[in-house]
């Protein structure tokens, strides 16, 4: 149901009207006889169409419609009005108004017209919304995309957005127009020539074949930019274009690298630690070895000892030092002759006094061990009674070591505890290797599980068994438990088969970049997924199954066809379009430039093929008569933006149509670009001429008639004289004197017809202002009064009779000024527009005249000519007020808005 609000000060027509409307059943009709009342519903309530009558006493309907468009409100407004001046609708439509339509006539098919009006309306206001928001979320989605994205025809690039400028660090100009591959370095990683294998893409690509690859492009600094490419065919109406989405890799390429390194190095410190595991064995057992020599021999185990290279010690039930090898003096920097027979074996280790894991051990305070040795590498040796653990000494060399340090209880023949050996290994770079091993590891582990992309691996039974915690958000899901060990294809695959045109891909190369596929979430609804994998190998290269990452662009798919829907939508309106439409370029000397697009309705129009069109200029169409006049037209369009002006056509069979052209120019891919509606005015035009000869025929018969009657009234007044000569002294003279004021009236009358009936019969034009008040100006013969004239290089756009609104002016100084003696024009230039202003010192006009002094009536036994100055102007939309002070001075302002004037250069 449309809800219109109907606007008519007749009582009688906003009944009949709502009647007739309200019969299709389609319309539901609220009315109001009063502009204000209506203004004020408007501000609590909403429509969907306004129909307004035109003249009505509070406020027309013109100026109702600009407070409506002044609040920023586009709801269809329709004209529905019984004054038919051509001006009016004009007027109307100008400020804004979608229909203009005449009461009067048969009401049925009049009311009929009316209901196709207001359904049409609404129909054009939803269409150009939808337009509009289609446009923005397009423009929105294409520049806050993430990625970069640009267009191409062939290979070069001809449309991008900010984030192409920012991937590159070059400005849009500095894109445009050229190929991806001027932004490329020689020859990529592998070795290969950028060009030979762009090209490669590019065509592939413009056959249908959408390409996705790793490539490497320059930016502006030099620096080398990996990125995943994305490059895929558009089909428009008017061929092929390439779509390009570009991601920044560089970061993951790096990451890559980075984590190949750090493997390789994690397998070179194990493959250490393993070697170093394998030689503490060893030294355990030697250690096993040199204690049983021990106790076979003292004087061998001296040996033993004192030539170990492993830093060693021995202490006595009684914590005294018995032996301090020389490989301990060495590393302690302590000799053996200063600590041997003391307790202070602590002095190599530690700052302060403390048992070391020897004196735990002859003291069998193992339970004592956690609590010296809390959070460390603490466990019991291979042998008995003996205990290995690890430990950072800060104090020790010039940033702290690790010590690897096994200390073991020696008892006699009768297995009595005699005292205690500890050894000592300096493992401080298999200790940083281990950590960094450690460190890497939980560096990765963070990176798997913090991914916003999906990483994943499967076995060669196509069964999940590793994912990243993002597979969750991404398809649904809510604990690992749900995916590990599913079947890829049938859990995740939205279409099944899907999966093995995937595995297929992969095992043409091993891996794949960019693959995109239908992914199903939990729920069963679908996710667009790209991913990137490759088979990976057990040690003995057998395939152990697949893994890689996969991301959702889902958003970025939407995004996609909400712009190719869009690119449709505007195409439609392009081509479907009433009027013609053409787009042209300008050229480096300000002269239209060829067409670079028109629609169907264009080429229907002239006869011409749309390549037929897009070889010609508009000069190719133009009439000779318009060519002499396009220079200007397009000047003019140059310096505003835009221009409204009358054109004609030649059509190929060389037929005239006249058109009315409304350019706007904008800059398009750098390019100056004007975008021309040309309507066909063949009916408008022979309406004119119609309306043209008869005014001319009425004006002829108007003009003999008014003749022949200033002739009669010539006779009349030179009787009435003869008749007051005779009459004098008598009560006849002075009826006979109010017979002649009478004939007077009379005359005035017939003349301000002859006046009036010239009004708007030439066409406006432009009139440079200050030429025209000095001609109006030498009319008159001012005596002592000057007449000055403050005004610019202004060329206003109005009637031909404009000097004859200048003439009345200083004609209504001159004859109305008291104590006159200065009359002055000068102007102002606002935002709204341009103000003339005509003031003078003759004592001014009072308040309660100053807009009845437009007023024809008021005229009736004085002249007509504010009246008449006013209708002038206001047949270009110009309009005409008195502001001065009573007392001082009249001042008249004539407000000429923005696209009335013009400033000569």
């Amino acid at each position: 149901m449309i809800s219109v609000l109907y606007v008519d000060d007749e009582e009688a027509l906003l009944d009949i009207c709502k009647i007739f409307l309200e019969r299709s059943g389609e319309l539901k009709i609220e009315t109001e006889s009063s502009v204000h009342r209506a203004l004020e519903k408007l501000s609590r309530e909403s429509f969907d169409v306004i129909v307004s009558d035109y003249q009505m006493p509070e406020m027309d309907g013109i100026e109702f419609l600009k407070r409506i468009r002044s609040d920023g409100n586009t709801i269809p407004f329709i004209i529905f009005t019984g004054r038919g001046r051509e001006e009016v609708a004009v007027a109307a439509l100008k400020e804004g108004a979608d229909f203009y339509l005449q009461k009067g006539g048969d009401p049925i098919s009049q009311f009929a017209e009316l209901i196709n009006q207001i359904k049409q309306s609404v129909r054009q206001r939803k269409a150009e919304s939808a337009v509009i928001e289609n446009e923005q979320k397009y423009r929105t989605l294409y520049e806050s995309a993430h990625d970069a994205i640009f267009l191409m025809t062939d290979d070069q690039i001809i449309d991008c957005n900010r984030q192409t400028e920012q991937l590159f660090g070059r400005t849009r100009e500095e894109i445009v127009g050229f190929s991806p591959l001027d932004l490329s370095p020689s020859y990529q990683l592998n070795g290969s020539s950028s060009y030979e294998r762009g090209m490669r893409y590019i065509e592939r690509a413009m056959a249908g074949e959408a390409q996705s690859y790793e490539w490497r492009f320059i930016h502006s600094n030099g620096q080398i930019i990996d990125a995943g490419v994305s490059l895929n065919r558009i089909d428009l109406p008017t061929g092929h274009m390439l779509l390009s989405i570009i991601r920044d890799i560089t970061a993951r390429k790096r990451n890559e690298e980075e984590l190949n390194r750090k493997t390789e190095e994690l397998s070179a410190s194990y493959e250490e630690l393993m070697s170093a595991e394998e030689e503490l064995r060893d030294q355990y057992e030697i250690i096993t070895q040199r204690e049983q020599a021990l106790r076979e021999s003292e004087a061998k185990l001296d040996a033993i000892i004192q030539g170990s290279p492993i830093p060693q010690f021995v202490i006595d039930t009684d914590h005294r030092v018995l032996y301090w090898n020389t490989a301990l003096t060495v590393y302690s920097n302590i000799p053996a002759e200063e600590i041997c027979g003391t307790d202070q074996q602590w002095r190599a280790f530690y700052p302060d006094k403390r048992p070391c894991l020897a004196d735990l051990l002859v003291d069998g305070a193992s339970d004592m061990l956690p609590v010296w040795y809390g959070g460390k590498d603490i466990r019991q040796a291979l042998i008995r009674d003996a205990y290995t653990a690890v430990d950072f000494f800060p104090h020790m060399g010039k940033n702290g070591i690790w010590l690897s340090f096994t200390a073991a209880i020696i008892r006699d023949s009768s297995g009595n505890v005699i005292g205690a050996v500890e050894t000592l290994e300096d493992i401080t770079d298999q200790k940083q290797s281990s950590l960094a091993l450690i460190e890497s590891e939980a560096r990765y582990r963070e990176i798997i599980e913090n991914l916003q992309d999906v990483f994943y691996r499967s076995d060669t039974e196509g069964r999940l068994i590793m994912a990243s915690p993002s597979i969750l958000n991404v398809l649904g899901y809510e604990s690992m438990d749900e995916c590990i060990g599913k079947n890829i294809a049938e859990t995740f695959y939205y279409n099944a088969q899907d999966r093995y045109a995937f595995i297929t891909a992969i095992n043409k190369t091993g891996s794949i970049s960019n693959y995109e596929t239908i992914l199903k979430r939990k729920d069963g609804s679908p996710v667009f997924v790209s991913s990137n994998s490759h088979i990976y190998t057990l040690p003995d290269g057998t395939p152990a199954g697949i893994e890689g990452t996969f991301r959702d662009i889902s958003s970025i798919k939407e995004a996609e066809q909400a712009l190719i829907d869009s690119e449709g939508q505007f195409r439609a309106l392009f081509s479907h379009a009433n009027d013609a439409i053409f787009m042209h370029r300008i050229t480096h000397d300000g002269l239209p430039g060829v067409f670079i697009e028109v629609n169907e309705t264009a080429c229907r129009r002239l006869g011409y093929t749309r390549d037929e069109m897009l070889h010609m200029s508009p000069v190719d169409i133009d009439a000779p008569i318009s060519k002499e006049i396009e220079k200007e037209n397009t000047e003019n369009l140059l310096k505003t933006g835009h221009a409204t002006f009358e054109a004609v056509h030649i059509t190929h069979d060389k037929a005239s149509i006249p058109v009315e052209i409304s350019a706007h120019i904008y800059e398009f891919r750098g390019e100056r670009i004007v975008l021309s509606i040309a309507r066909d005015i063949s009916d408008r035009k022979r309406y004119e001429s119609a309306i043209h000869n008869a005014n001319k025929k009425l004006n002829l018969l108007s003009s003999i008639t008014r003749h022949d009657i200033l002739n009669q009234l010539t006779a009349l007044t030179g009787y009435l004289d003869l008749s007051e000569e005779v009459a004098e002294g008598s009560q006849i003279q002075e009826y006979i004197k109010k017979e002649k004021k009478t004939a007077e009236i009379i005359l005035r009358q017939i003349l301000f017809t002859r006046d009036y009936q010239t009004i708007g019969i030439q066409s406006p034009q432009w009139q440079s202002l200050k030429e025209v008040i000095l001609m109006a100006a030498g009319l008159h013969d001012p005596g002592s009064i000057t007449i000055s004239v403050e005004i610019n290089e202004i060329e206003v756009f109005a009637d031909p009779l404009l000097e004859k609104v200048f003439f009345n002016l200083i004609d209504n100084s001159l004859r109305y000024g008291s104590n006159l003696s200065q009359i002055i024009f000068s102007h102002e230039i606002t935002a709204e527009g341009l103000t003339i202003i005509c003031s003078d010192d003759g004592g001014g006009i009072p308040s309660v005249e100053k807009e009845n002094i437009f007023n024809r009536k008021y005229f009736s036994n004085t002249g007509f000519g504010l009246f008449l100055s006013r209708e002038i102007l206001a047949i270009t939309n110009l309009s005409i007020k008195e502001c001065g002070e009573a007392g001082v001075g009249a001042r008249f302002e004539i407000e000429i808005p923005v696209g009335n004037y013009r400033l000569r250069t």
